[in-house]
């Protein structure tokens, strides 16, 4: 078997190819899910399963001929296939599975399709780096998400109808990067033109020039996310948030967000509103690109968005973490020097890493050519057009947008037989008990993960409330340790108790 001159397998012993092979990458003994790229025939797949048995492989083929002999097409993906490799990565490969994923790399086929194994390693690696981000962010926030929908629910009174939202001037997405300081002179002088939808970390930097946004958004869950909420200047303003965002009273009315996670998805039927629909995206600039998308159809721009560093500085001066940060700066470590030790130690603990997942993330997605990126940074963002702040202004000021009103909308007010306590404890409950009911079934790594992959109702419940203590388990059982229902169990029923002991707190507080 070859192709461009390079030979796949042995034509004389394959089998023992693979098992060489197996040897040489050294995978202590265990269960695990193998992600195979480029496996060519069956070989590797066989060995690997054969010698860590209890194990799950899914592969990704660097051709439909391979893929044509492949014996589990569910776990199998081809290059040219008409499903995307990341929409297949995501149905493929759930979070809790991530701790025992084993990516293994078949060298022929590497040196054979040097171009689609290039595409297939950047988006494998992607989609990687995004998902455990995600988990994470789900292992910090997953109480806080609870105790923010309840907190939301309690005290959200005014909601607007997204039907009934319309902007009527280009918008002007305020994002935090270092370069929103150059375009906030031509704001102010030129504010009548722009519909302004603000990040939160903007909010300091747009009060400071007594720039007032016509919209905020908010989807950060974090406790830091509340400092930039000032009440003084937000009050009044429209709040576009998920239910899960981090709770700020003093806004306008809401217009909610419901980016279909679990728990939102779990809450809608007691929520009687309706709300924008919007995939999660994991930053919340992507988040209010696509919202104002949604509720416009003139051109989008979006200034800050800049993912790096410019000298020490990673956000617009100033800065709401600035006073956090000048109240910790002494004679011998005066603020400029922190900023500086900052810049250096997020080169090695994550701040980069952090920008380069959400810039290939950005260079991943198509979007609308009505968006642009003003003053962009060195930082490439290929899905953007690029402009100066000054070609903006030239395109807005040809317009009528100053003369028209910039929002029209209507809303609803809560109405006071909303229960939250009860209907939140309701649905979470049934879902609690429904889960240990069905736990019954688990006895071994491979039923674990047809179990969670089966309903994602339960699997949402595990990265809402243990995650932490659901990959203990799986990696246990991929140890070889036995797991059954007898160790969830106890999981679920802490998590129920969790669950109705915080919300309890929250009602007796609140």
């Amino acid at each position: 078997m070859k192709y461009n001159g390079i030979t796949i397998h042995s034509a004389y012993a394959p089998e023992r190819e693979a098992s060489r092979y197996v040897d040489s990458i050294n995978i202590e003994k265990g269960r695990y899910l193998f992600l195979l790229t480029g496996p060519g025939g069956e070989y590797l797949k066989k060995e690997l399963i054969h010698r860590y048995p209890g194990s799950i492989a899914v592969s990704i083929y660097y051709g439909k001929d391979f893929y044509d002999n492949a014996e589990n097409k569910d776990l199998s993906w081809y290059y040219g296939s008409k499903t995307s490799l990341k929409s297949f990565l995501g149905l493929s490969i759930p979070d809790f599975m991530l701790p025992v994923l084993r990516l293994v790399e078949w060298k022929p086929c590497s040196k054979a399709f040097p171009g689609i194994h290039k595409k297939v390693s950047d988006i494998v690696f992607s989609f990687l780096e995004e998902r455990n981000a995600s988990v994470v962010t789900t292992v910090n926030f997953n109480r806080r998400w609870i105790r923010n929908s309840y907190l939301n629910l309690m005290h959200i009174n005014t909601v607007i109808n997204p039907e009934s939202f319309k902007i009527k001037k280009p918008v002007l997405i305020t994002a935090a990067g270092p370069s929103l300081s150059q375009m906030i002179p031509l704001i102010k002088e030129y504010r009548g033109y722009f519909f302004i939808t603000a990040l939160p970390s903007s909010l300091y930097a747009l009060e400071h020039n007594s720039v007032y946004p016509d919209l905020i958004v908010n989807t950060d869950p974090g406790f830091w996310n509340k400092f930039h909420f000032r009440k003084d200047f937000i009050k009044g303003i429209p709040l576009a948030m998920p239910v899960t965002a981090s709770h700020v009273r003093g806004t306008g009315p809401v217009l909610l967000i419901n980016q279909n996670s679990e728990l939102e998805e779990w809450m809608s039927a007691f929520i009687p509103y309706p709300s924008v629909d919007l995939f999660e995206t994991g930053t919340v600039a992507a988040t209010a690109l696509f919202l104002s998308l949604k509720l416009t159809s003139n051109r989008v721009f979006i200034a800050g968005l800049d993912l790096a560093f410019s000298d020490v500085h990673s956000h617009v001066k100033p800065h709401t973490f600035e006073i956090y940060l000048k109240s910790r700066e002494t004679r011998i470590h005066p603020c400029l020097d922190i900023l500086y030790s900052r810049k250096i130690d997020s080169q090695f603990k994550g701040n980069n890493r952090a920008y380069q997942t959400y810039a290939n993330w950005f260079n991943t997605v198509k979007i609308s050519n009505k968006v642009f990126r003003v003053n962009p940074s060195t930082v490439e963002l290929k899905s953007f057009h690029s402009l100066s702040g000054n070609e903006v202004i030239r395109l807005v000021t040809g317009s009528k947008a100053a003369v028209s009103p910039g929002i029209s909308f209507s809303f609803d007010t809560k109405p006071k037989s909303f229960n939250q306590v009860d209907t939140t404890l309701q649905v979470i409950i049934e879902k609690l008990v429904r889960l240990k009911k069905n736990l019954l079934e688990v006895s071994g790594f491979q039923d674990l993960f047809n179990f969670l992959a089966q309903d994602e109702s339960l699997t949402g419940l595990f990265h809402i409330f243990s995650l932490k203590e659901i990959i203990t388990c799986v990696k246990k059982l991929s140890s070889g340790v036995s797991c059954t229902a007898d160790d969830l169990y106890p999981i679920i029923k802490t998590a129920e108790e969790t669950v109705r002991g915080t919300l309890k707190s929250y009602a007796e507080t609140e």
